[in-house]
């Protein structure tokens, strides 16, 4: 009866609410354009953009083989990704080389605002990371040959090296990037003014100050664009090349004296160096210019990335969004009062949320907003929503059945991003993001604010980005940032769609336009001095004025209904925050705005490194949304992950692995594979013990092309026991040997929940047996024989974590699991188990600032078996523990103080609390040693459980708290990054028992482990 109900239990489980867990969505068609060097995977409908992908890469690919003179075997995958409104990318070696292109182009405030062609700036800068990794010379290419990708030694560097390399490509190889952005040129500026420079130690992507993870791109991109210019691109180059000939990794020494005769360390600083005298430079001239220096006041200290500040209707608010490394993304007001001396106090209005852009009904008691959100599964796509400020409520608008068809994108979401509500609160304009290009939408709002009639009033263009569009007073125009063959200027559309003026046209960066509430004024900001300012185009006289003169950077304006106050995103070496200054537009300097002709691409350069002038033009940006013809050695065909899954095809990987323990050495040899759309991966391993001499293996295979995902596996394998007589003398070791077989389905549900069920068959016989005196006098032999068990596993996880977190710092968790062994399944028990935990994290509510990040977090496991063969027991104790999360049945649980594993029995019941502390940030290391110290922090804990025997109400009730085990102690935790990638928690704690069923198993006292208990 008890199987029959799990059975059901399972197929009740499986109709169609679930998703695959793969990261595409499998009801999308794949097709590749294959070229002579590149497979192009795309989803049918960006035929056109993979093409041009291809193009591309045929071109960037030789240049950078003649720059670090190496050639990559094989093919590159290309992977056209379009289901995020965000715009990166990645590149990977392993187990093939693969290039996934997001190609939504990045907007005016991410960092990435500085490029000429996007497509062809992403894929320079990922292609170079696979030309970089993939380098092998010398004794690391003998191991090539036998272990694969894995030995490739330019994958164990700083991420400020690989990083920053390939930011010095997209650099030298286009008239824009990184390595020639105003606003890395301020991130760096400020930062060494305010003896903030980034150390060498610190370039690795988890970083938690500001920049964050951008130090690897900013400071890593500029470092070797210093050490070309200083010693020539051919030294870069043979840097690289020799560190990836050195057979032991992470030592750069060798190579930077080889290539620099000089360290890395000591060229950073003559780099940091340079940096200063350069800011300085800077410092003396915006002082001694004809404009005086902004004296604006700042109103917040956020310690992060600020966006959208915008002032309410009625002048009294702030209202905007940060990132803040202490609570992440929140949108927030604060009290604008421009004469006030005390700093003002933020409220949250919305958690989880970054937005650009805001803007406020008339009445100002509901403003609009955009925000990414993950859209079936699969996508993250923006979305706008309406925030009403008396509910406290958000609620996203949409469009009615008659426009579905034409506005809403596949994923269900309307893909539309920065709103502006008229002044008569009737209609809202937005951008709305297409095929890697965008449009200009104005929408009539129903009187529920949220309910939209949308037309298309700019259509979408190839190389035309828009952003930020807002109203002029009196509805009758649209200003925008428009980006066009390699320039970002300010236009102004009428509401049909009409180009009525381009108050800018030439190369440097014009974003963020907003009105005056009189209209007679169109503020923008601008890096056309070489720093972000402010500026006013006086529509009446056609003349513009700086209002600014700063020494960081002034962004997104936003005036007071009186006119008589401007507040803006402002920058300084803690990163954005909001300023206010009044607001005197026709008493600040004038200045030209010259108008350069117009050209089909501006690769004019602002900064060093000047143009490479053997450079050649990208391919013409044709209408990427039409199919194209051929070039010539191209084809098209139905996607095959047998491009790329197998061995042997340029993806050969063997990792090996040595373990030892008390009883003996352990060796583990393996190999996996996956195709670039993961929806097919397997794993083959093969094993050794000295001990047991028993040589195992096994496989498995996933399969995700459909909903769900399907996973097979088997495995032989041998385990060794250590017994004990009943006074807990050692007798012999005891070894088992496992024959498994397993089949499951994984079933994620929207995006928190993952249900799964499964089969599994395991043989356990004993080899190497003790004699049999030794078997009489051991206390419990581990159950033998088959185990044959279905099982249902249920997760939830909506925990968050911070860049300053600790630990998980809000939300909760859950794992549920439950199995049965049956003998209809094949088993030689019957027995039903059940597993389940919940974990909770709790964020104290911090008013003085050393409590910020301080967290409560609890735990409650659970686990009992039943039926009339026990044969899986449950054991609890010692300082490790395992966890429920992975949706199978577990047997241990941890209780600190209690000697490991030292209860047993058919049920257990454990608990935990803690309450963790941030002591000190530390984030430093040694040079380019792989080793960095980021974080010392404080636990206290109380543990408790207790396991039963039987759970027989009354015998419970006898005796409730008989059997319990109970401890409280202290840990010392360090967070640290090793090997440039690998972050590990250590503890050393003291954890004293103040209840246990049996006194000798007490083992109070100090303790060292790695990773956390939960």
């Amino acid at each position: 009866m008890a199987l029959r109900l799990i059975l059901a239990l399972a197929l009740f489980c499986l109709p169609g609410l679930a998703l695959a867990a793969g990261a595409y969505d499998p009801s999308v068609e794949y097709r590749t354009v294959e070229t002579p060097h590149f497979f192009v995977v795309h989803a049918v409908g960006y035929e056109a953009i993979a093409i041009r992908a291809g193009e591309l890469g045929e071109r960037i690919l030789p240049r950078l083989t003649r720059r670090f003179d190496y050639e990559l075997s094989g093919r590159v995958t290309i992977v056209i990704d379009d289901q995020t409104d965000v715009a990166n990318g990645s590149a990977t070696i392993l187990p093939s080389k693969t290039v996934t292109l997001l190609i939504t182009p990045p907007t005016e405030v991410s960092g990435l605002e500085d490029y000429d062609d996007w497509l062809e700036s992403i894929l320079i800068h990922e292609l170079t990371h696979v030309v970089h990794l993939d380098m092998v010379y010398g004794l690391p290419w003998l191991g090539r040959q036998i272990f694969g990708k894995y030995v490739a030694l330019n994958s164990y560097t700083p991420a400020w090296v690989t990083e920053g390399l390939a930011v010095y490509s997209e650099t030298v190889d286009t008239g824009a990037g990184r390595g020639r952005s105003s606003y890395v040129d301020m991130v760096l500026r400020m930062a060494v003014l305010d003896d903030e420079f980034p150390t060498i130690d610190r370039g690795f992507r988890s970083y938690s100050s500001w920049p964050f993870s951008n130090v690897a791109y900013f400071v890593g991109g500029r470092f070797q664009q210093y050490l070309a210019a200083r010693f020539g691109e051919e030294a870069l180059a043979h840097y690289h090349r020799a560190y990836a000939a050195t057979p032991v990794p992470f030592i750069t020494w060798l190579a930077s004296t080889i290539a620099f005769d000089a360290t890395l360390e000591s060229l950073w600083g003559d780099f940091e160096d340079e940096t200063r005298r350069d800011a300085e430079a800077t410092l003396a001239s915006v002082r001694s210019s004809s404009v005086a220096v902004t004296e604006a006041k700042r109103l917040t200290w956020v310690g992060g990335d600020l966006l959208g500040p915008r002032i309410t209707p009625d002048g009294k608010w702030v209202v905007f969004s940060t990132l803040s490394p202490v609570d992440g993304a929140r949108v927030r007001k604060i009290p604008f009062d421009p004469t006030a001396t005390a700093q003002p106090s933020s409220e949250v209005l919305v958690d989880d949320t970054f937005s650009k852009a805001f803007s406020f009904t008339r009445d100002g008691k509901a403003f609009y907003f955009q925000q990414t959100e993950i859209n079936q599964r699969y996508y993250a796509h923006n979305s706008i929503l309406r925030y009403d400020l008396s509910t406290e409520e958000s609620e996203r608008v949409h469009v009615t059945s008659d426009d579905l068809e034409r506005f809403l994108a596949p994923s269900g979401s309307l893909r539309a991003r920065d709103p502006d509500v008229s002044a008569d609160g009737k209609r809202l304009v937005f951008v709305q993001t297409l095929n890697a290009t965008n449009r200009l939408v104005l929408a009539w709002l129903e009187s529920d604010g949220v309910t939209l009639h949308p037309e298309v009033i700019v259509p979408a263009s190839a190389d035309v980005q828009l952003s930020n569009p807002r109203f002029s007073p009196d509805g009758r125009f649209i200003a925008a940032s428009r980006f066009l063959g390699g320039r970002r200027d300010i236009v102004i559309f009428d509401l049909a769609g009409n180009l009525v003026e381009q108050v800018t046209r030439d190369r440097a960066q014009d974003v963020d336009p907003t009105f005056s509430p009189d209209g007679r004024w169109l503020l923008f900001a601008s890096d056309r001095t070489g720093i972000y300012n402010l500026y006013a185009f006086d529509r009446e006289t056609r003349r513009a004025h700086q209002l600014t003169n700063v020494i960081g950077g002034a962004y997104q304006p936003s005036i007071s209904p009186d006119s008589g106050y401007v507040v803006f995103r402002g920058y300084s070496s803690d990163g954005f925050d909001v300023y206010t200054m009044p607001f005197r537009p026709e008493n600040a300097p004038a200045i030209p705005l010259t108008k350069s002709p117009t050209v089909a691409l501006d690769r004019t350069t602002k900064r060093r490194p000047s143009l490479s002038s053997d450079l050649a033009p990208p391919p013409p940006v044709a209408d990427l949304t039409r199919p194209r013809p051929l070039p010539d050695g191209f084809s098209v065909r139905s996607y095959s992950a047998l491009d790329t899954l197998l061995p042997f095809r340029d993806n050969w990987n063997l990792f090996p692995l040595i373990a030892t323990n008390e009883r003996e050495i352990y060796g583990q040899l393996s190999h996996f594979g996956r195709d670039p759309l993961d929806q097919h991966a397997y794993a083959l391993w093969v094993t050794y013990g000295t001990g047991t001499q028993f040589v195992g293996g096994g496989a498995t295979y996933s399969n995700d092309q459909l909903e769900p995902t399907f996973t097979l596996g088997a495995s032989a394998s041998a385990r060794t026991f250590s017994l004990f007589d009943d006074a807990g003398e050692f007798i012999d070791y005891y070894d088992e040997k496992s024959l498994a077989a397993a089949f499951s389905v994984g079933l994620p549900l929207l995006a928190r929940h993952y249900l799964s069920i499964g089969y599994s068959f395991e043989d356990r016989s004993p080899f190497n047996v003790p004699v049999a005196d030794q078997l009489a006098r051991a206390v419990r032999l581990p159950a033998d024989g088959r185990f044959a068990r279905v099982s249902l596993g249920y997760t939830y996880n909506d925990t968050r974590g911070f860049a300053r977190s600790i630990s998980p710092e809000r939300g909760y968790s859950l794992g549920l699991g439950l199995s049965g062994l049956s003998k209809g399944l094949g088993s030689d028990y019957e027995q039903i188990v059940a597993s389940g935990e919940a974990r909770g994290y709790l964020s104290l509510p911090y008013s003085p600032k050393w409590l910020k990040n301080h967290v409560i977090a609890a735990r409650l496991s659970m686990s009992l078996g039943g039926g009339p063969d026990l044969a899986e027991r449950f054991r609890l104790g010692g300082v490790a523990g395992s966890s429920i999360l992975s949706t199978t049945t577990t047997n241990f649980q941890p209780l600190r103080g209690l000697r490991t594993a030292s209860l047993d029995g058919t049920a257990l019941l454990a608990g935990t609390i803690e309450y963790r502390a941030p002591i000190l940030w530390v984030e430093r290391g040694l040079g380019t040693f792989p080793a960095v110290v980021r974080v010392l922090h404080l636990a206290l804990f109380a543990d408790a459980g207790r396991v039963f025997e039987s759970l027989d109400p009354k015998s419970i009730a006898d005796d409730p708290l008989g059997p319990l085990a109970m401890s409280v102690g202290a840990e010392l935790r360090a967070t640290v990054l090793l090997w440039h990638n690998l972050q590990i928690a250590g503890r050393l704690g003291f954890a004293k028992v103040v209840k246990t069923p049996h006194p000798t198993i007490d083992a109070s006292g100090l303790f060292f482990e790695l990773g956390t208990p939960f």
